[in-house]
């Protein structure tokens, strides 16, 4: 039985496949089912890419350098084809390996701000994971920890990481927008509509909606207790 297997997986498959620079297809199998990384088999001239996931202590910027690095070992291996087609569905899968890979709560808002590449993927992470790391410092404030739970080093450390997040998303729009101005891809062509307020001068909503004008409007119409509106009477005249 054993020497059956092994015959049929060392016959060439239908269709005259050539073999590989690593053997023939039945060698390649067999590789392939020894592997303990779930690879995706690909038909289509994609590399396969493995399934990867967010560590329990792992940050949105741990794993975002950690898909990267697994990209270009993809894409400067000997097997990887050079055209552009092939490298976009390589560049697509990455994409769905790095959202699939994400905590659902990051995931969930990743995919509301439907990404178009693995950058703008990757910035909407490190937006949702900075602005969670935020309402769990407020949360902390609100329910009235002890100090000896929030400390000044902590704090301090704390607003040192947020920083360094803050910078590395402004670099990966910066990459991001250059990336697309070079190969002239669609994500300028979304244009999003921001209104700005002519009473109050702030962006976000429009002047019918602004809360100043409607506060300055009922303190002008506003009447203290006590004294009472003018009467406006009209005359009629008549002629006699």
């Amino acid at each position: 039985m054993y020497a059956a297997q092994q015959k049929r997986l060392s016959t060439p498959a239908l269709g005259g496949s050539k073999q590989t620079s690593s053997g023939s297809w039945g060698h390649w199998e067999l590789d392939f089912r020894k592997s303990a990384v779930p690879y995706r088999i690909c038909i289509d001239g994609r590399t396969p890419v493995p399934k990867v996931a967010t560590g329990p202590s792992e940050s949105v910027q741990e794993f975002a350098a950690r898909i990267n690095k697994l990209g270009r070992q993809i894409f400067q291996s000997g097997n990887s084809a050079q055209n552009t087609a092939v490298r976009n569905a390589n560049d697509q899968l990455l994409q769905s390996r790095f959202i699939s890979g994400l905590r659902n709560d990051i995931r969930r808002f990743v995919l509301s701000r439907d990404p178009l590449n693995l950058d703008e993927s990757i910035n909407a992470a490190l937006i949702e994971e900075q602005n969670m790391k935020l309402n769990q410092i407020a949360s902390e404030e609100r329910s009235g920890l002890t100090s000896a739970q929030t400390e000044n080093p902590f704090l301090s450390a704390l607003a040192d990481r947020l920083e360094e997040i803050n910078l590395r998303v402004g670099h990966l729009q910066e990459a991001s927008s250059v990336t697309a101005r070079k190969s002239g891809g669609n994500s300028f062509n979304r244009k999003e509509n921001v209104f700005k307020c002519f009473y109050c001068g702030i962006q976000g909503h429009r002047q019918a909606d602004c809360r100043r004008r409607r506060r300055d409007e009922n303190a002008a119409r506003y009447q203290p207790p006590g004294e009472t509106r003018l009467a406006i009477i009209l005359f009629q005249v008549t002629p006699v």
